[in-house]
């Protein structure tokens, strides 16, 4: 019997949102993601639970270590909390973007690139292949910035989060899921 390497866009939607037992839980997987990389310190900022900012001091990564934790389904942390290869996109149901911010400690880079949740969403039902949905996207290369202000850690950005799903992301409700 023979298999296609190539995995549907459905899954995606499955994945996300099936795997977790609240929408709010993607804050969750950003905060384990910081708790792997061992930072001492991870911030939330909750704009009125239309803009949360999730900042932590950790290790940062490489531009080789983002590009792993973009690669759907794949994980290099097998001894950690997270091991899915999935939380990044973990938030994909709930807002328009998802920025990263990330920079190694030890490095002058920041490195940044956005996740178009809603161009994948649109998507969901299409036929595309779970590369080609990844592509649409995140239409752009990770970028690089000489930046000495950001300093070594993540910053994972959701912008606008939908309508339909800002009660979830209310200070209140987070405090008490978290």
């Amino acid at each position: 019997m023979q298999f296609s390497n190539i995995v549907g866009s459905r899954i995606i939607e499955t994945l996300t949102s099936g795997i977790y037992d609240g929408n709010s839980n993607c804050i969750r997987e950003y905060v384990q993601n910081a708790v792997d990389s061992e930072a001492s310190k991870i911030e939330i900022q909750n704009d009125d639970g239309v803009r949360i900012t999730i900042r932590d001091n950790g290790s940062g990564m490489d531009k080789n270590e983002l590009q792993q934790a973009l690669d759907f389904g794949r994980s290099p942390k097998h001894d950690k909390i997270g091991w899915r290869g999935i939380g990044i996109y973990s938030a994909i149901p709930n807002c328009k973007t998802i920025s990263i911010n990330t920079k190694k400690n030890g490095s002058n880079k920041k490195l940044h690139i956005d996740i178009m949740c809603d161009e994948i969403r649109k998507r969901y039902m299409d036929t595309f292949s779970i590369e080609e949905l990844l592509a649409i996207g995140i239409p752009k290369e990770i970028e690089e910035f000489e930046d000495d202000d950001f300093k070594s850690g993540t910053e994972i950005v959701l912008n606008e989060i939908e309508p339909s799903q800002r009660t979830f992301f209310e200070s209140n409700t987070l405090y008490r899921d978290l």
